[in-house]
């Protein structure tokens, strides 16, 4: 989900403009069992965090998450939330919105049944080639690289084709040829 995340220690939860929007609580009633977030920090566990200062943590440890992919790092997010929904003319605008773009191709490849390891590493390196021509190679590279997965990569989500189309047909991902 998209949220915002803090580097404070009190900073746990995932924010929206309103306030707070998930905190680790829910974690526990939920039956959800991966957890894909383009939240700033939102994999944060480096530099003394204890385990109730980090979803990441959490969510691993007792949190029922078995698939956790996120950024230890501030992720750009789209600038402008317009009515416009072309992804080729929002990045062009919006230099810093690869995140979004490199996690839905995430979540799409694994809602094809790709283990959680392949389609990360598929994910990364589409994303690279597909957005290095509309951003700096340095920044897409950096998009990429940002985000890791934690938890065991061979684990995979069930396939899901109503998901698989309806990413096709919103925007949810590029036209490009999906593997």
């Amino acid at each position: 989900f998209n949220l915002h995340g803090g580097y404070q220690p009190e900073d746990v939860s995932f924010f929206n403009d309103e306030g707070e929007a998930f905190a680790p609580a829910e974690l526990y009633d939920s039956s959800a069992r991966v957890l894909n977030t383009v939240a700033c920090f939102g994999a944060r566990y480096l530099g003394g965090y204890k385990r109730h200062q980090s979803m990441l943590l959490q969510a691993l440890y007792g949190g029922g998450i078995l698939l956790y992919t996120g950024s230890l790092v501030s992720v750009p997010m789209y600038i402008d939330r317009n009515e416009d929904n072309d992804l080729a003319r929002q990045m062009l605008l919006n230099p810093g919105t690869g995140s979004e773009v490199f996690m839905r191709l995430y979540a799409l490849y694994q809602f094809r049944g790709m283990t959680a390891g392949k389609a990360l590493l598929q994910a990364k390196c589409d994303y690279f080639n597909m957005c290095r021509h509309v951003e700096s190679d340095t920044f897409s590279l950096s998009t990429a690289l940002m985000f890791g997965l934690y938890g065991n990569p061979m684990l995979y989500v069930k396939e899901q084709e109503a998901v698989i189309e309806a990413a096709l047909t919103n925007n949810a991902v590029p036209a490009a040829t999906v593997k």
